[in-house]
């Protein structure tokens, strides 16, 4: 998201610069192919292990700054 360089502020999303049509259009088959990505047995199984493996790393990285 853009924003001001001055003031910090979001600026409005532009919908009729050059290639809007064709960034929307991939955005659209981008979010398609992910959703059903999101679906997928193999998938929900590596995103799982990551978030344990993520939860302990993080355990730990508090453990050692604990130390």
């Amino acid at each position: 998201m853009p924003y001001d360089k001055e003031t910090g502020e979001e600026l409005e999303k532009s919908s009729k610069h050059e290639g809007a049509k064709e960034k929307l259009e991939a955005s659209m088959i981008f979010r398609e192919v992910w959703e059903k990505a999101k679906k997928h047995e193999g998938y929900l199984d590596k995103k799982e292990m990551f978030l344990k493996e993520q939860k302990e790393w993080d355990k730990q990285q508090k453990k050692d700054g604990k130390e």
